[in-house]
């Protein structure tokens, strides 16, 4: 206990420390905010394959004569993903691809989200000195990777569903929800 109430004779070394350690802790939480983004829009991808799922699977047909609304359908559904991910309002998040691949029985539905992890000054500052630079001393296969997602392009997340088209339209609507 003496040991923390004993007078430094050092002035001004919380000033210093804290100067030095400012930095860090800036960067520290600029990731802890890009993990959060990255882990909220998981969620939020799951959600809105369930309901591009869905919805297609009430409103889609199986029938050649009105497999023309078919094409109307995906991209009202396409661009509702779109806005509900928020392209363009979250950082990182550049684009969303929403596919739809039918099949003799399945419709299979993947949305693909574009991110990059880093941009602007933090890239620069971290990314300094080229990939084989930063990976000079781990695993190249895994680090490349890595600092391909960091530094790089960035990276697709993606998610899958499966969904048996009808024979018949049904209008999509919300239960407990009247107009």
């Amino acid at each position: 206990m003496k040991f923390f109430l004993r007078k430094s004779n050092r002035k001004g070394q919380a000033i210093t420390e804290v100067v030095l350690m400012l930095p860090l802790l800036f960067i520290f939480m600029l990731f802890m905010v890009r993990i959060f983004f990255l882990l909220v829009l998981v969620q939020k991808m799951e959600i809105a394959a369930f309901y591009a799922a869905r919805r297609y699977q009430l409103q889609s047909h199986r029938s050649v004569t009105y497999q023309g609304y078919n094409d109307n359908l995906e991209f009202r559904i396409s661009e509702y993903v779109r806005e509900y991910l928020g392209v363009g309002s979250y950082p990182g998040l550049s684009s969303v691809d929403v596919e739809f691949t039918q099949s003799q029985v399945w419709c299979q539905i993947d949305i693909n989200a574009h991110i990059t992890v880093l941009s602007g000054a933090l890239q620069t500052m971290l990314c300094r000195g080229g990939e084989n630079t930063v990976c000079s001393h781990y695993d190249s296969v895994t680090c490349g990777r890595g600092y391909d997602t960091m530094c790089g392009n960035g990276a697709i997340l993606n998610t899958t569903k499966y969904v048996a088209p009808r024979d018949r339209y049904l209008e999509f609507s919300l239960p407990g929800l009247s107009n």
